[in-house]
């Protein structure tokens, strides 16, 4: 099981998977099986949903806040 804080932080944040995956150019069933926790998506997919989540909060959330080594 991958370890992440996404489905927390967009639930907090009031963002639905569907847009996150919108926003970063990726497919919606990778973003929701990554929120999931089912897989943990490759350093490029990690950055471009940190950098989509960025854009729409308009904070500055780190790749590591999100997916903890």
């Amino acid at each position: 099981m991958a370890i992440n804080n996404l489905a927390s932080t967009l639930e907090k944040e009031g963002i639905t998977s569907n847009q996150l995956a919108t926003r970063a150019y990726l497919n919606k069933s990778t973003v929701k099986s990554i929120a999931l926790k089912k897989r943990t998506g490759a350093p490029g997919t990690q950055l471009a949903l940190v950098n989509a989540l960025n854009r729409l909060t308009k904070k500055t959330f780190a790749v590591e806040e999100i997916f903890p080594v």
